[in-house]
């Protein structure tokens, strides 16, 4: 009865059984991109677009150099499309940016029937799934598995190998796109040069790796405030400077 029910809610075992919360289920380890996949891309090089236009820019034993020092891919998601491998410090592949280049590095654009702009960006895992579906084959489990992890996609710096070949003094600059970071390597080799991947990817998860050392942003056009701010909050994962070269 009501009465009833109204003696029970005020009763303490009733109030302790109404506020005992479940607690959250543990976080589903991390899916990786098997080393198969990684492996096949290695290769194509003469019609991979982003490396051709390496080749004019920077000369072909540069351009080598560089293909072995960011484990440059090559992918058949679209013709002559590039994959930006994103290893983490345990050599475990966490994703890998597809990128399509146009003849002078930009990002190959399209137009849409309704005006808007493609641009012919995105992710290995979705370059893979459409690949399955176009030959209507059952997906992979750990293709599945992937797609279904939040926040597994990109969790960690473009670039992040070379931490175990060069000095531990070495300074660190980081950039938003890996493109950036490739080529400033081959103009200011000074530095170990890392990306983030985006403007907004900046942030001490992604930066965890790379504690105690000296870092150096530099920011893309139009991102120095924003780059400066966030530097404020990354005090303690080193030693982070700011430059607005770029």
């Amino acid at each position: 009865s009501k009465k009833k029910w109204l003696e029970e809610k005020d009763n303490e075992d009733w109030k302790k059984v109404q506020h005992t919360k479940s607690p959250p289920p543990p976080p589903l380890p991390p899916v990786y991109i098997p080393f198969e996949i990684f492996k096949k891309s290695m290769g194509g090089y003469d019609t991979n677009t982003f490396i051709i236009y390496l080749d004019k820019l920077l000369g072909t034993e540069m351009t080598q150099h560089l293909i072995n020092t960011f484990y440059i891919g090559s992918s058949n998601h679209w013709n002559g499309s590039t994959v930006f491998w994103l290893i983490n410090e345990t050599n475990k592949i966490c994703g890998g940016q597809v990128i399509l280049y146009d003849g002078n590095g930009r990002t190959y654009k399209t137009k849409k029937a309704d005006d808007t702009v493609k641009r012919h960006n995105g992710w290995i895992h979705t370059a893979l799934k459409a690949s399955y579906q176009k030959k209507r084959k059952p997906l992979p489990k750990w293709l599945i598995e992937y797609g279904n992890r939040e926040g597994n996609k990109s969790p960690c710096l473009f670039g992040l190998p070379q931490l175990k070949k060069a000095p531990v003094n070495k300074p660190i600059a980081i950039v938003e796109a890996a493109k950036t970071a490739i080529i400033a390597t081959a103009y200011l080799p000074q530095y170990i040069w890392l990306s983030v991947g985006g403007a907004t990817y900046l942030n001490a998860k992604r930066l965890q790796s790379l504690k105690g050392r000296n870092i150096t942003l530099f920011p893309d056009n139009g991102q120095f405030d924003t780059w400066s701010k966030k530097a404020k909050d990354l005090y303690h994962i080193g030693n982070i400077t700011v430059s607005d070269l770029l």
